[in-house]
Order: C-alpha cells, then sequence, then structure tokens
C-alpha cells in the first residue's frame, strides 16, 4: 500500500513538472522575438534546461521505485523455482 501511494505521488509530480515544462516551452517560443531584443536567450535555454532537468529525474526516481518493486515481487519466485527459498 505504502509503494502504491508513494509511485502515485510520484507520477502526480512528474505530470505536474511535465506541465510546467510544456508551460515554459509555450511561453518561450511564443516570446522569442522578444527575448531575443532584450538578448535573454541564455538565461531562456537555462531555465527551460533545469526544467527538462527536473522532469528527467522525477522520471528517473520512477522506474527506480518500479524496478526495486518488480525485483522485490520477482525475488521469491526465482528463490523458489532455484530451490533455495
Amino acid at each position: 500500500m505504502f509503494y502504491g501511494r508513494y509511485v502515485r505521488k510520484l507520477s502526480k509530480r512528474t505530470q505536474r513538472a511535465l506541465g510546467e515544462l510544456t508551460k515554459v516551452s509555450e511561453e518561450r517560443l511564443g516570446n522569442v522575438r522578444t527575448v531575443q531584443a532584450f538578448n535573454g536567450e541564455i538565461q531562456e535555454v537555462h531555465r527551460y534546461n533545469k526544467k527538462i532537468r527536473d522532469l528527467f529525474d522525477l522520471g528517473k526516481k520512477e522506474v527506480e521505485q518500479l524496478s526495486r518493486n518488480a525485483y522485490n515481487r520477482a525475488l521469491p519466485m526465482l528463490s523458489s523455482l532455484a530451490g533455495t527459498g
């Protein structure tokens, strides 16, 4: 039960981060001329890259938890098949 809540919370955070990334990219693509006019392209690229890194980190945590859960479920079965459990 704890695992399910954790993964659900992590999935919601991932979706929220993806929404933020989409929002930032839409804002930035819509304001390219303004940003270029004020020579702020580098700052915007850094902001966008940070959002991508945040999303990647959340996705990585989610995959780690899913793998850990799959391993923990498979280990007893594999042990019994090998005759060690």
